[in-house]
């Protein structure tokens, strides 16, 4: 089951947080970075699937960014794996 967006936001927070020594005072900062980090996993998947649709690039460039995007994805939910 995939987690809703802010759920991964709030468990890669508190991870954040954790990494920080559990040290208070931080969490929208914690929160707003979180949120950004996530976005731009995102965003950058998206843009590279724009990019291809326009440019028509070649397909091995395309495989190589591809991995990029998922090793991304799973070092965020593995991260937030570890933060469980």
């Amino acid at each position: 089951m995939t987690a809703t967006f802010e759920e991964q936001v709030r468990q890669y927070a508190y991870r954040l947080f954790e990494e920080r020594g559990c040290e208070d005072g931080h969490a929208v900062e914690d929160w707003l970075r979180a949120e950004r980090e996530i976005r731009g996993f995102a965003s950058r998947r998206g843009k590279l699937e724009a990019e291809l649709r326009r440019s028509g690039a070649s397909q091995s460039r395309a495989l190589q960014e591809e991995k990029t995007a998922l090793h991304d994805r799973r070092s965020i939910s593995a991260a937030l794996r570890a933060s469980k």
